[in-house]
């Protein structure tokens, strides 16, 4: 199109005046142009500028993934009722604090994901335990996943063309 354009994929955390938006900028958009964009983002999120060849595993880890993530901690709340005789409720309030919690540690820059890791590991402790667990089971479940979604991406791209 022979006008100014960008690509912006907000996120469903934006909702909380937080989590990034991610932008593309068009070749015809200029650096005043790009700088109040990004500005506008500012007020609801961390705007982060992305290539076009990671538009899909970018949008995939921002905006999917927090569908993804609850899925996970859905899967470990039905886990700890079946196996423990902790409540729905008291596993899901559980999970939902250590991850508000989580959050505020990460946005603190109190801690990377591999120094929260390691901070909480003590070797041969019960967290250990649980790594090697999911260590093995998980496997190449991220791999799969990413490969799936760039499989619909490309067939809707098919159907649109």
């Amino acid at each position: 199109m022979p006008c100014a354009a960008a690509r912006v994929i907000p996120s469903i955390v934006n909702q909380s005046l937080s989590g990034s938006t991610l932008v593309t900028f068009g070749s015809r958009m200029d650096q005043l142009q790009r700088k109040n964009l990004l500005q506008l983002l500012r007020s609801i999120s961390k705007p982060i500028v992305i290539d076009e060849p990671v538009t899909r595993v970018a949008s995939d880890i921002s905006s999917c993934g927090p569908a993804f993530l609850s899925f996970l901690f859905e899967k470990m709340i039905d886990a700890a009722v079946k196996t423990t005789k902790i409540t729905k409720q008291q596993a899901t309030e559980l999970i939902t604090e250590m991850v508000i919690g989580m959050g505020n540690l990460f946005e603190e820059k109190t801690y990377t994901l591999t120094s929260l890791r390691e901070k909480v590991t003590v070797k041969g402790g019960v967290t250990g335990v649980g790594l090697s667990v999911l260590e093995s089971e998980c496997g190449a479940m991220f791999e799969h996943l990413f490969n799936k979604t760039q499989e619909k991406f490309l067939e809707d791209h098919r159907k649109i063309d």
